[in-house]
């Protein structure tokens, strides 16, 4: 065209632009464009700041955005989205408190996004008031940003008023306000909203399939999972490809594995690496090495590219087979190819060499990697606890908390059970008052009860039965807790007492509760009451009686003189009886007088390989007499 002699107008420079991808094209184009007439045109420039964007040259774009004199919604569009889509949440906000037209909703659902992933609670509410007042108020798709935005500030109730206040048949409302509930862990009224939105005939599109099957695999709920998979197949769904791959995460998730494999192998489109990662991580969580790493190779042959998400499945699966030396080889080849390692696949080989017992190796790797986050110090630590390592645990989780990281629930209450177990009490103090200082963590029932079980083991039973009179809600590990902690400390009357408080508190007893109930009576020589427990574990609460059980009320029977019944009792039990089942009954025909059962005690006890001097002696002082 310019050899030809035709000056190019602004419509042929916009259209230049538009069609250029390559960075030094552009370049080319804004020369052009800086030597012509058009060089202040804000069309033209609006089209140079989109190419650049598109181009990831965002400083560029920034550059050519800023030296637009007349800006239009346009121009403050093309710059404000480019920042959202590239995660430059900082410099989003600050142009968008620059603006000096009226946004509109592309905008302001770009801003809200922004706050959504920074979590800028004000902020999102100065937007959402902002949009109250404009034209776009009654906009579903705004509605929608709006309510995944105070769904990701922790906001629920502020999420449902805008839910509840637009009246809309779009489904972007009614996806977010599901997704926010199954975020919040309110997976079961996720159902109960999608059941609404097919009554109410809102269209159910692909993201609303995404979402509610989502809730399915929070709940495990395999029964709701496939009615969604039928009316998606009734709806002629179940073939897109993002749903298909949903379908068969939920099947995963529900532990249906051989369902979800049989399903992948009908699957039309195996290109797609999402379906490969999600059938290896189901067999790997399964406890299915062997098949997860059988169709790692396999994908490999397929021509499909391992990825990230790929290593870290099969590294995981190297701990249920394979072991560390397919481990290390897994890591070999990801050293070897051209992923860069991210936090996330760097934890996925600090936990495979920790899960397999590798410590050392583990805590190399881990001391070597540039960039930690919450989740590689819990894994750690985790592993450190697994492995019985728990001083190790307490200092790493002490170097974990003192270099600003936050630890999970999980990682609380393992150091806490580490604590419990060497008596590391000023530590677990130090665990309370973290958990105290944290608003989100003071009414954690799993917390509580970790805490309740370190004050117990460590002695502190004063501490442990106030923390126990405090608590809001108990469940049966908040009793066991505590009733454990007395047994313990051979307060018999304390542990009948707490545990007719439990049943009429309405939670049922298990077989920890009973085992230190039948050890109270053993303790007491309540024969009467031992009894009547064993017959009540069994028939009121169809509890199958274990070993400790057995022991217990042979125990109780012995102190109680009834030795004959003791020996049938050990003799009939589904369990073969331990020495000390045998030592019980030898001490009580000792004191009962019962001389040729006592005889036959120690037999059994001598059959069992078990040579204890204190045996001697009470079966010589037995026959003796």
């Amino acid at each position: 065209m310019l050899l030809e002699g035709f000056r190019p107008n602004g419509v042929t420079f916009s259209g230049v632009a538009s069609s250029c991808s390559g960075r030094e094209e552009l370049d080319t184009i804004q020369a052009s464009i800086a030597a012509s007439d058009f060089h202040s045109n804000v069309v033209v420039k609006n089209s140079l700041v989109s190419a650049y964007t598109r181009s990831g040259d965002l400083r560029s774009a920034r550059k050519v955005f800023d030296s637009i004199e007349n800006k239009d919604l346009i121009s403050w569009n093309s710059m404000v989205v480019a920042y959202s889509q590239h995660g430059h949440g900082e410099e989003m906000l600050e142009l968008f408190r620059k603006m000096d037209v009226e946004p509109d909703s592309i905008t302001y659902a770009s801003i809200l996004g922004a706050c959504s992933a920074m979590e800028l609670l004000e902020l999102g509410k100065e937007v959402h008031a902002r949009v109250s007042r404009s034209r776009f108020k009654s906009d579903p798709a705004l509605a929608a940003a709006l309510i995944n935005m105070y769904s990701k500030c922790g906001v629920l109730e502020s999420a449902r008023r805008v839910f509840d206040g637009i009246q809309s048949v779009d489904p972007s409302p009614w996806n977010a306000m599901i997704s926010g509930l199954v975020q919040h862990g309110r997976a079961r009224e996720a159902l109960g909203l999608f059941e609404r939105m097919k009554a109410e005939s809102v269209r159910i599109d692909k993201v609303s399939y995404l979402t509610i099957l989502s809730a399915c695999c929070a709940l495990e709920d395999l029964h709701e999972g496939i009615r969604i998979h039928e009316h998606a197949s009734a709806c002629g769904m179940d073939k897109d490809l993002v749903v298909e791959t949903a379908v068969f995460n939920m099947y995963s998730k529900c532990r249906q594995v051989d369902l979800a494999r049989k399903m992948f192998d009908g699957m039309n489109e195996k290109t797609n690496v999402v379906s490969w990662n999600s059938m290896i991580a189901a067999y790997a969580q399964s406890g299915r090495g062997r098949e997860a790493l059988e169709l790692y190779e396999l994908m490999k042959e397929e021509g499909v590219q391992p990825d990230d998400i790929t290593y870290a499945g099969a590294l995981g699966a190297c701990t249920s087979y394979g072991g560390s030396a397919k481990g290390a080889e897994i890591h070999s080849r990801i050293t070897e190819s051209k992923i860069r390692t991210d936090v996330f696949l760097d934890t996925a080989i600090v936990n495979m060499y920790a899960k397999c017992g590798e410590l050392e190796t583990a805590m190399s790797y881990f001391e070597k990697m540039r960039r930690k986050n919450a989740v590689t110090w819990s894994a750690m630590v985790g592993a450190f606890i697994q492995q019985g390592y728990d001083r190790e645990a307490l200092d790493l989780y002490l170097r974990m908390v003192s270099e600003g990281f936050q630890p999970s629930e999980i990682t609380l209450a393992g150091a806490l059970a580490a604590c419990s177990r060497i008596g590391a009490l000023q530590e677990g103090k130090a665990i309370h008052s973290r958990i105290q200082a944290t608003e989100t963590l003071q009414n954690c029932l799993f917390l509580q009860n970790s805490l309740l079980n370190m004050y117990a083991k460590c002695g502190c039973l004063a501490i442990a039965n106030t923390m126990f009179s405090n608590l809001q809600r108990r469940d049966s590990f908040s009793w066991n807790t505590i009733i454990v902690g007395h047994a313990h400390h051979g307060d018999v009357d304390e542990v009948l007492s707490l545990h007719g408080e439990m049943v009429q508190d309405g939670v049922d007893p298990d077989y920890v509760t009973f085992a230190c109930v039948l050890l109270a009576c053993s303790h007491a020589g309540l024969l009467d009451r031992g009894r009547s427990h064993f017959l009540s574990m069994t028939g009121d609460y169809c509890i199958k009686p274990m070993l400790d059980h057995y022991e217990c009320l042979v125990d109780v029977l012995s102190r109680a003189g009834w030795a004959r019944e003791a020996e049938a009792l050990a003799m009939a039990m589904p369990f073969t009886p331990r020495p000390v089942t045998w030592t019980t009954l030898l001490g009580a025909c000792k004191l009962h007088g019962e001389t040729k059962r006592g005889v036959e005690a120690a037999r059994s006890l001598l059959e069992l390989g078990f040579e204890c001097s204190s045996s001697y002696v009470l079966l010589s002082n037995l026959v003796a007499g």
